[in-house]
């Protein structure tokens, strides 16, 4: 039997982490949206909506984790997230989005770095990101959403209800 010591190990140390990445709100919504219509889907129409928010996943990236400011506690907000893998298919032509999943979310109390105020529930319809794991504390803390992002390039956030007046950020960080 050999020992650990005799064991030929490689040059360079090879370590399975998770990356370390702070928030970053990624942008705000004043404005409320609605679901785009089927035939409305493309990349090139999607992409030229108005407020909304863009996710640019890292390529490096195999998770997202997400959790929303708002303008006040109990501020009620749903935010569709429409998934794409790349703007074009590999013939060149448009690829279309999928909706990855549905958020809804509340204000809570905790103050967030934009002067805003945390959502502290949110649940999720979740469909392309079905899998997606929810960190809802309730009890004016921060709810969390997360998921592996297998591969998808970009998340468009689009809020089909959005309380008047208010405005909604959306923060995230990659895994």
């Amino acid at each position: 039997m050999t020992s650990f010591d005799q064991v030929d190990a490689p040059e360079t140390p090879v370590r399975l982490v998770t990356p370390k990445s702070p928030w970053k709100t990624e942008g705000s919504i004043d404005t409320q949206g609605s679901t785009p219509a089927v035939g409305a889907r493309d990349s090139t129409t999607m992409n030229a909506l108005d407020d909304t928010i863009e996710i640019v996943i890292p390529d490096d990236a195999n998770g997202l984790e997400i959790r929303y400011q708002t303008s006040t506690d109990g501020d009620d907000h749903v935010v569709e997230g429409w998934a794409i893998a790349n703007d074009k298919m590999a013939d060149g032509s448009d690829d279309s989005y999928i909706l990855g999943f549905i958020h809804t979310i509340k204000g809570g109390t905790q103050v967030g770095p934009n002067s805003n105020v945390f959502c502290d529930t949110l649940t999720c319809a979740g469909y392309l990101f079905s899998e997606g794991v929810v960190n809802n504390p309730g009890g004016n803390n921060v709810a969390t959403y997360r998921v592996d992002v297998r591969g998808y390039e970009k998340i468009l956030l689009i809020a089909t209800t959005l309380e008047s007046g208010k405005t909604l950020k959306a923060d995230v960080r990659w895994y």
